[in-house]
């Protein structure tokens, strides 16, 4: 397994290259992307433009999620499925990326359970044998909290229980659980439910603590923070298992970015490196966070390109303005 940051969940932003220095430099071994993003960009520079940093990096691709697009009318599907998905594998193979995942949203305006269920399962079954044929594995997340699905006026999937037994129901080899520790207690789960479940359709994992005296009848997204930090969740014995069980996927810190206010871009990833070096230490698998070679000989280069990368997209927007 690796340390692996998402910017997004954390809520700072940057041009690529920055983020992935601050990725290596903090001793992150992978990166979280934003796939939407990068199909606008790639549509604009071309994809081998906007994947190079990526690449020229040597980072893991952690994770990247696929829009909620999918989840809307048949026609939206049909696009997702025949314009959207292409692009996004597209780009997958560039970047050499292999984690897909979604978020089981816990209720529907239109669908009551039953309806909802099988449109899941059908749906998510042609997306995996898409991903399939690039060797990517599609993770499936809970999001468990009451205040989410009390927007519905129909309630889903919300507990650990029920989102197994959709990834069991698609029926897809390559559909594994995207496994998040804050909803999965809030969601029910037990860590020996996670003991049980094949390590080997784990896709994704990602860590986040609540305050111990919370109720999680009630607790919101908000009350994500990072591993240690609350008590109510026992990161340590999560990672203490995926080393048992030899898994070797990423490993995210995903507090809300409400419990970060006030800190700078480099704070948070400093917090969010700390935190997973003292889960690694406990765990016996520490190593010293320094900058590595990786990051030392990539700084440069990325630097460089970034300085094109603002000059590309500086003159593409100017010619974009002309033609306005």
């Amino acid at each position: 397994m690796y340390r692996n940051l998402n910017t997004q969940t954390l809520g700072i932003s940057g041009r690529q290259s920055e983020l992935i220095e601050l990725a290596l430099s903090n001793g992150f071994k992978g990166i979280s992307v934003d796939i939407v993003d990068l199909a606008r960009r790639a549509a604009n520079y071309g994809v081998q433009h906007v994947c190079r940093f990526h690449k020229s990096a040597k980072i893991h691709i952690g994770t990247f999620e696929l829009p909620d697009t999918w989840k809307g009318t048949e026609e939206d599907f049909q696009k997702f499925l025949n314009a959207d998905l292409p692009t996004y594998r597209e780009l997958a193979r560039e970047i050499d990326a292999h984690q897909a995942v979604v978020s089981v949203l816990p209720g529907s305006d239109t669908l009551a359970y039953p309806e909802n269920f099988e449109l899941h399962r059908q749906r998510l079954a042609a997306i995996a044998e898409q991903l399939a044929q690039d060797d990517i594995r599609l993770g499936l997340g809970l999001r468990a909290a009451r205040p989410i699905r009390q927007e519905f006026a129909y309630q889903f999937i919300y507990q650990v229980d029920d989102l197994l037994t959709l990834i069991k129901m698609v029926g897809a080899d390559n559909v594994g659980l995207w496994y998040d520790s804050w909803n999965w207690k809030v969601g029910g789960g037990t860590f020996d439910q996670l003991r049980e479940f094949p390590v080997a359709n784990l896709v994704a994992v990602e860590l986040a603590d609540a305050p111990a005296e919370a109720d999680l009848a009630e607790i919101d997204e908000t009350q994500r923070l990072l591993p240690g930090e609350g008590g109510a969740i026992d990161c340590q014995a999560v990672v203490n298992y995926l080393r048992d069980a030899d898994y070797e996927g990423p490993v995210t810190p995903a507090p809300h970015r409400a419990s970060l206010a006030g800190m700078t871009r480099g704070e948070i990833v400093s917090a969010a490196s700390k935190a997973l070096e003292t889960l690694w230490q406990g765990a016996g698998l520490s190593r010293p966070i320094v900058p590595i070679a990786a990051a030392a000989a990539a700084t440069d280069e990325l630097a460089e390109e970034a300085v094109e990368e603002e000059g590309v997209e500086a003159t593409a927007t100017e010619a974009t303005a002309d033609a306005d």
